[in-house]
């Protein structure tokens, strides 16, 4: 999610993530209203249902935890390089789309730097 939300909607992101992940694990779903059903199959849920289990010795279904954690691994793995190669694309196309208008600096710093200083240069020669 980096990839999409840039670091400035980090923060919006992870409090939002957090609340639902925590919510789910306060009381037992089955009580609670039935919005909160997706919970099943939340990271954090998962992960204090198997704590649970090794800790109390309850009814063992960490085989069914750590199967919902490791499909969350394999989907935040697929998704990380599908968003990775969307951006890479959309700037490359972006960088081609400024080059071939001659709108963008396709040179290191310093050459652009030296472009605009003998632009500066220029201007004031024929303003004076």
């Amino acid at each position: 999610m980096m990839t999409l939300l840039t670091t400035r909607f980090m923060p919006y992101f992870m409090i939002t993530w957090i609340i639902t992940n925590v919510s789910v694990c306060i009381f037992p779903i089955d009580v609670m209203p039935h919005i909160f059903r997706y919970g099943y199959g939340a990271p954090f849920y998962n992960v204090n249902r198997a704590m649970r289990t090794v800790i109390f010795n309850t009814k063992n279904q960490v085989g069914l935890n750590f199967g919902v954690l490791l499909v969350w691994v394999a989907v935040s793995c697929v998704t990380l390089a599908g968003f990775q190669v969307l951006v890479r694309r959309n700037r490359s196309s972006a960088a081609a789309g400024a080059e071939m208008t001659g709108n963008g600096e396709t040179g290191t710093r310093k050459e652009n730097a030296e472009v605009h200083t003998e632009d500066v240069r220029a201007d004031e020669k024929q303003t004076a």
